[in-house]
C-alpha cells in the first residue's frame, strides 16, 4: 500500500476529506521518524511499536556482489500488538 492509497482508505473509513487526512498522516509519520532518529522507541498502545537498536559499525559482505559494504549504524524492530481489536 502506498501513501495515496492509505489516504484514500482512511478518508473513506472516517469521512474526512483527503486533504485533511494527508496533513494528519504526514505529521504523524514525521513525528515517528523524528523520534526514531533521536533513538526513542515509538509505542502506539494496542497497535504496534517500533524500537531503534544500536548496532556496531562495521562491514558486512554483500553476498550478491561479494563486496564489503558499510553496515548501517541503526536498525529498527517493528512488532504488532498481541491482541488487535477489530
Amino acid at each position: 500500500m502506498n501513501f495515496i492509497k492509505l489516504v484514500k482508505k482512511v478518508s473513506d473509513k472516517t469521512g474526512f476529506n483527503e486533504q485533511d487526512v494527508k496533513k494528519i498522516l504526514r505529521v504523524t509519520f514525521e513525528e515517528i521518524t523524528d523520534s526514531l532518529l533521536i533513538g526513542e522507541k515509538v509505542l502506539i498502545r494496542g497497535e504496534f511499536k517500533i524500537k531503534p537498536i544500536q548496532v556496531k559499525k562495521g562491514y558486512i559482505l554483500n553476498g550478491k556482489f561479494g563486496k564489503a559494504v558499510v553496515k548501517p549504524f541503526q536498525r529498527y524492530i517493528f512488532s504488532m500488538a498481541k491482541t488487535k481489536k477489530k
